[in-house]
């Protein structure tokens, strides 16, 4: 994981962050910028879909270290990969749309995830 912070001269920084999601491809992930998150949705690597949520708080490395926390929604959705997502800070809500899922080749379906609970997720 890279930082870049907004002040001063603008320089990549390495951090530092131990655990985290299996390496993967087609998830998406949405930047939260008031609470410094980053929240990876799905994805798949060598045959296995995914439909893990994992949140990277402390992401931009300036409040403190970067942590990864995997979470489990109450309802979550379909496994899925080469999906679109997006962040309503209004709402605090990410929204998931498309993509492949397990048990058809592309899903027209949504999915909204809120990030208001007390784990993160609802």
């Amino acid at each position: 994981s890279h930082a870049n912070g907004l002040g001063g001269t603008p320089a990549w920084a390495q951090l530092t962050v131990s655990g985290g999601p299996s390496p993967r491809t087609g998830h998406s992930a949405i930047y939260d910028a008031q609470n410094s998150r980053i929240v990876i949705y799905g994805g798949l690597s060598a045959g296995s879909v995914f439909s893990d949520v994992w949140i990277l708080s402390n992401a931009n490395g300036v409040a403190g270290s970067p942590g990864w926390t995997q979470l489990t929604p109450a309802s979550p959705g379909p496994p899925r990969y080469d999906h679109s997502a997006v962040y309503d800070p209004a709402t605090n809500q990410m929204i998931i749309f498309g993509g492949v899922i397990t048990s058809s080749p592309l899903s027209p379906d949504a999915n909204v995830f809120s990030l208001t609970g007390a784990n993160g997720l609802q």
